[in-house]
């Protein structure tokens, strides 16, 4: 087992071997990664393209991430798939898909750390916001299907925060 982790880039890449200790090694550098802070955009691209280049022979690949990225990742997830099983692991929160009528809120961007007010009160505001995240729903299940891959999608998350 190996593992690259990425932030705004691919930062660490852990080559792999076997054995308890090496998955023990894996755990740890991941519960010790800072926290990201005021990062740029997301761009699955790039952890796709480097993950073709450290793995050197057919394995199974699990990809955990939201998937929600600049665009363009999808045309690498399909190479990749190629050479390799590949497992899409989908973190999500049914929030993401639709918004609850809750007032005005501050959201703020988990990447980049910009603040926005958002009034959920407003009916038309969630339409949009849920015809958006459908929207991103369906190019995301082509791009899978595009390149063969089939998700795995997180049970929902029970519990979530938000700061005020």
């Amino acid at each position: 087992m190996g593992a690259l982790f990425y932030g705004d880039r691919v930062d660490t890449v852990i080559p792999a071997r076997g054995g308890r200790r090496h998955v023990l090694h894996i755990l740890s550098r991941m519960l010790s990664r800072p926290e990201q802070r005021g990062s740029a955009a997301t761009d699955l691209k790039d952890l796709l393209q480097a993950s073709r280049q450290v793995i050197p022979r057919r394995s199974i690949v699990f990809v955990v991430s939201d998937f929600i990225s600049t665009p363009g990742w999808e045309g690498t997830l399909a190479l990749l798939a190629r050479r390799h099983e590949i497992v899409a692991v989908r973190l999500y929160d049914p929030l993401e898909m639709e918004l609850p009528d809750l007032g005005l809120l501050v959201f703020q961007d988990a990447e980049t750390g910009d603040l926005a007010w958002v009034d959920t009160h407003d009916r038309g505001f969630r339409k949009r916001f849920a015809a958006a995240a459908g929207r991103r729903e369906a190019a995301l299940r082509t791009a899978f299907s595009d390149a063969g891959v089939a998700p795995w999608s997180s049970p929902p998350l029970t519990t979530w925060s938000m700061r005020f």
